[in-house]
């Protein structure tokens, strides 16, 4: 993930991924001037606060997907019976087919919807700074969302850098 090069980020995005995230979206449109993302069209200093709005939408029906299935899920409790001995029971709540149905299928759709955002992004990203490609980057992107947006930060960022130095001494 070539963490050690870019800590700053990396120590944030551990710290509190929703924060960091929102942050590197918006820097990684607004720094870009401009980014064709397949499904939300052109977007740039202009309208990063739409992909913003759109990314928040995300998160926000991941956590609704997420609660739903937490509580759809089987609950452990503990405590002391008579004589004073841990007592630990669990509790299953996925006897009802339909809420397990239905907690997998929002936890499904919260998953493609990230990965689709993630990877529109990613391309966007790609083509217009011509980030090479090393064959697997579709794994990449799929298994370990936040080094995908710390590399994508990385290159934006020393793009905007460069093109800052050379107007300044140009």
């Amino acid at each position: 993930c070539d963490c050690h090069n870019d800590p700053g980020p990396c120590i944030a995005a551990c710290l509190c991924f929703d924060c960091f995230l929102l942050w590197r979206v918006y820097k990684i449109v607004d720094r870009s001037r401009w980014l064709d993302i397949q499904i939300l069209g052109r977007a740039g200093r202009d309208n990063a606060c739409t992909v913003l709005l759109v990314l928040i939408l995300l998160l926000i029906f991941d956590s609704y997907a997420t609660e739903v299935s937490m509580k759809s899920a089987a609950k452990l409790t503990v405590h002391t019976d008579e004589h004073g001995k841990l007592v630990w029971n669990v509790q299953d709540n996925l006897r009802d087919p339909a809420a397990k149905a239905q907690a997998e299928a929002m936890l499904s759709i919260a998953f493609v919807l990230n990965l689709m955002f993630r990877y529109a992004l990613f391309e966007a990203v790609s083509s217009r700074f011509r980030i090479p490609g090393d064959g697997i980057d579709l794994f990449k992107v799929c298994c370990c969302g936040c080094c995908t947006y710390l590399r994508m930060g990385r290159h934006v960022d020393r793009y905007h850098e460069t093109c800052a130095y050379a107007a300044r001494y140009s």
